[in-house]
């Protein structure tokens, strides 16, 4: 765990490094949780995306909750769901099990390398 390290939206999108296409539709669709050491436990699932598909699969509907980009683990939660977005944003749904891999693999991913990058400026 990096203690003391603080971390951003900039620093999840300048990772994830998505098309603005991505970034712009999801502008207004990103619901924060303010304070989310204070108000709830991280634990819990009020963090998620969740999509509604029009008849031909096209997306109708999205929304992303996450918590307010604080440190590593709100960064991992916010890598975690924008992955999910990304992947239904771009067509790109499988089954759960396989998604939740992926995304898990993302969070890792951006804790070993990113930070790693970011430390050693």
């Amino acid at each position: 765990m990096v203690y003391g390290f603080s971390l951003s939206i900039d620093d999840v999108k300048n990772y994830l490094d998505y098309e603005n296409s991505f970034w712009n539709y999801v502008e207004d669709k990103i619901k924060f949780i303010k304070n989310p050491y204070i108000d709830f436990d991280l634990k819990v699932l009020y963090y998620g995306v969740w999509y509604d598909l029009d008849e031909n699969k096209n997306l109708k509907r999205l929304v992303i909750c996450i918590p307010e980009i604080v440190d590593l683990k709100t960064a991992q939660i916010a890598i975690h769901e924008f992955r999910h977005a990304h992947d239904i944003f771009t067509g790109n749904i499988k089954n759960n099990s396989e998604l939740e891999e992926i995304a898990r693999h993302e969070e890792d991913r951006f804790k070993n390398e990113y930070l790693a990058k970011k430390l050693s400026k």
